[in-house]
């Protein structure tokens, strides 16, 4: 058993529970992580903004890797960013924007909207800042970014298969079933992240314990040294855990700490 120095975990459908609540006690079982000098962090494809909430109710003692690898902050001091051009994607997202999808922009700390769909006024109702930046107000020869997030609304993501299949050599996509897809830049994954994170505070991957859920989760799990995957995981995420947990969300997440860092159940 490796004996692990560094926690991860990714956050929705994982360390969240549905309602995107952390239980008390998975607050608990990482205050004692901290004071077993075992390092705690989260993995997510969420921005900073909108993950550092969340980071706000735990122990954090390691830096966040956010945006699917591409960016990692230690507070609000950002340690490393990878952005890609926009220019190949701009027929992409228009063509997305246009068909009623959500899209999500992320630049330099900010989380832009291309229009305002339904998800996008739900979230402002709820008192979330999400700006609208429309394609106009895009340069879109020298913008870049840490991530693009394309979510469905009623429309299959099938839709816009041929545009993205014309970017994916030059960018990194993550696609989540048919109903919305993540892009960052080549070669960025949370795997990446995690070595990345990993080489910042000098632990190796092998004395690290991942746990997630999705497809992006994937290759985190496998690059880590014991990688566990949630009861509610998807069957082929399930694939690269060295764990599986009897538990779903938050109850798996502390499932997976107990059992394999903690050392009990």
């Amino acid at each position: 058993m490796h004996q692990i120095k560094l926690v991860v975990t990714d956050l929705d459908g994982t360390l969240l529970a549905p309602d995107a609540t952390i239980s008390q006690e998975a607050i608990e079982i990482v205050a004692e992580l901290s004071k077993r000098n075992v390092r705690f962090s989260f993995i997510t494809g969420r921005p900073h903004i909108s993950a550092a909430r969340f980071a706000k109710q735990l122990t954090l003692t390691a830096p966040m890797v956010t945006c699917n690898g591409a960016v990692i902050c230690d507070g609000d001091e950002v340690l490393s960013r990878c952005s890609f051009g926009l220019s190949p994607l701009k027929k992409l997202m228009q063509t997305a924007a246009s068909n009623g999808f959500t899209v999500l922009l992320f630049q330099d700390g900010t989380e832009y909207a291309l229009s305002k769909t339904a998800w996008v006024r739900k979230r402002q109702a709820a008192g979330r800042i999400v700006p609208i930046k429309e394609a106009d107000e895009i340069n879109w020869e020298t913008g870049i970014a840490e991530k693009i997030n394309i979510m469905e609304q009623g429309v299959s993501l099938d839709v816009l298969s041929g545009l993205l299949a014309e970017v994916e050599g030059c960018v990194s996509i993550t696609k989540y079933g048919d109903t919305g897809c993540e892009i960052v830049a080549k070669g960025i994954t949370k795997a990446a992240g995690l070595r990345n994170l990993c080489g910042l505070l000098g632990i190796k991957e092998e004395n690290v314990l991942a746990i997630g859920d999705n497809e992006n989760d994937n290759e985190l799990l496998a690059a880590a040294g014991i990688g566990a995957a949630v009861a509610n995981a998807s069957p082929f995420t399930k694939k690269f855990a060295d764990y599986l947990c009897e538990f779903s969300y938050t109850e798996g997440f502390v499932e997976a700490v107990r059992k394999i860092v903690l050392g009990f159940i």
